[in-house]
């Protein structure tokens, strides 16, 4: 009886063990997006920083960080835009590729056939 209930024990620790793991492993994978997400914007900070010293050497009205914010969202966005377009056309060639060669094997069981 004794050795059931230090079992049953035993099983509820190696399950809160468990529990607190995958929260932590949770908590871990959010506060690494968000410490990613800080790094992206302090890129772009420094990047505001060094475009705005440029502006200043050159006697340029000075740029706003919301439309220079703005301005590299949309420069991301097109570059997203034509990373999957690529992807696409790369899809395509091979969907290509892979129809001449299921036509090409369909001549050869053809050829054989007759044969």
């Amino acid at each position: 009886m004794c050795s059931i209930l230090v079992g049953f024990w035993f099983g509820q620790q190696i399950a809160k063990y468990n529990e607190t793991k995958k929260a932590n492993e949770r908590q871990e994978k959010e506060l690494d997006e968000k410490l990613d997400e800080l790094r992206k914007v302090n890129k772009m900070w420094d990047e505001y920083r060094k475009e705005v010293e440029k502006q200043k050497e050159a006697g340029e009205e000075r740029i706003w960080w919301d439309e220079f914010k703005l301005k590299r969202e949309q420069e991301q966005e097109q570059e997203r835009e034509q990373k999957q377009k690529r992807e696409q056309e790369q899809k395509r060639e091979i969907q290509q590729i892979k129809n001449k060669k299921r036509s090409e094997e369909v001549w050869v069981y053809v050829l054989n056939k007759i044969n």
